[in-house]
């Protein structure tokens, strides 16, 4: 029956569309049909265990090329949920494995799987971390969430992952009345300038840059090469029911 659901995912999801899917078991195969249909639309389950920890189960198109007869699959499932002091070091390691985002001590990474828990994100699979966001409230704009970092192993890329966390992120009650998210992006980033702006478009509220609200390239220190970053920010958003 898995067989079956897989390939009826493949047959419904248009070559590069980054759907987010979720695996079932159901008894026929007209009811796999149908879940399929409600997979493509529903997106993300969330589910709480026993001790009320909360974790979101999602799977992720593959991204094997295929021929026309070829095996579809249906993608590796992956966890997105809150990160503990545990996974400091592999965090650390994920962050340095991009080449392109500034590596900070894995003191740093501790502190942020401690302390900053609520609003920071690891992706899962198969029991390696594929994917980090480090958020927090800006302690004097509390209705502001500062995206820090956003990381996503080359093997995961392409498929929506990196929306997948911030989305998670607000649907947590630590996000309760966010009405903007901020990042600062250098002018040479277009990768996560294209994440923010197509994360805009997907909420349907605006992105914005100010140059003179990030960093000049002077506050750097002299000689790092370090680029200036400028302010992104996008909203706002609709409001959020407390829970």
């Amino acid at each position: 029956m898995k067989r079956r659901i897989c390939r009826k995912l493949s047959h419904l999801t248009p070559a590069g569309l980054n759907e987010i899917m979720v695996p079932v078991l159901l008894p026929s195969r007209t009811a796999a049909h149908e879940a399929c249909r409600v997979i493509l639309t529903i997106g993300v389950v969330t589910v709480t265990d026993d001790d009320g920890k909360r974790a979101t189960s999602v799977t992720t198109p593959s991204q094997t090329p295929r021929t026309a007869a070829a095996e579809p699959a249906c993608g590796d499932k992956i966890i997105l949920r809150q990160p503990t002091v545990a996974d400091g070091a592999a965090v650390w390691s994920l962050i340095r494995s991009t080449g392109v985002l500034d590596v900070n001590s894995a003191y740093c990474y501790l502190m942020l799987s401690k302390f900053f828990a609520e609003t920071c994100v690891v992706a899962e699979t198969n029991r390696q971390i594929v994917g980090f966001a480090s958020t927090f409230r800006l302690p004097t704009q509390p209705e502001v969430l500062f995206v820090w970092q956003i990381a996503v192993a080359a093997s995961h890329r392409g498929r929506g992952l990196a929306k997948s966390m911030l989305n998670d992120v607000l649907k947590r009650k630590a996000a309760t009345g966010v009405r903007y998210i901020q990042a600062t992006i250098s002018p040479s980033n277009k990768p996560s300038q294209a994440l923010f702006q197509s994360f805009a478009r997907d909420h349907g509220i605006s992105c914005t840059a100010f140059e003179s609200e990030g960093f000049p390239d002077h506050v750097f220190p002299a000689g790092s090469g370090h680029e200036a970053e400028w302010m992104f920010r996008i909203g706002p958003l609709p409001h959020k029911p407390s829970l």
